[in-house]
């Protein structure tokens, strides 16, 4: 193919991509994995919050929330919170597959906070390293 060839080809490319939608999925996945969260959107409160004070390690700020029967949990609002598990970073729904992930985590400690109606509310402090061996497995936890 001729290098003129290629260069009419790479338009029409990516102007089917972009009908199709497998672009805008692309740039999901590379950036964040799950639907971004209205700014003020917040589930109702549970009745209980569970804290996990010791450290988690994880090779990336990215996972799978799973339910008590071990299935995936959709639409699990996963929030990247300031130390302390102070005010919202950034917040994202984790997907269909009940996996969620934030690009660009720095290695060193970070804080989320996991909720959805029904379960249990968690807190959980998250230590990414390069050196970490798995990403992170969150198992929610009925609310009474």
């Amino acid at each position: 193919m001729k290098h003129s060839q290629i260069k009419t080809i790479w338009p029409r490319l990516i102007a089917a991509l972009l009908i199709s939608g497998v672009i805008p999925f692309l740039g999901v996945a590379r950036n964040q994995c799950g639907q971004r969260v209205p700014a003020n959107f917040n589930y109702p409160q549970s009745q209980e919050t569970i804290q996990v004070d010791a450290e988690i390690k994880s090779r990336s700020l990215s996972g799978v929330v799973t339910d008590p029967s071990g299935s995936v949990a959709s639409r699990v609002l996963v929030e990247r919170v300031r130390p302390g598990w102070g005010k919202r970073i950034i917040a994202i729904f984790s997907d269909t597959d009940g996996r969620f992930a934030f690009a660009g985590a720095s290695p060193g400690t970070h804080f989320l906070r996991i909720s959805k109606p029904g379960f249990n509310t968690m807190l959980l402090k998250v230590r990414v390293s390069a050196k970490a061996k798995s990403t992170l497995r969150i198992d929610l936890k009925l609310s009474n």
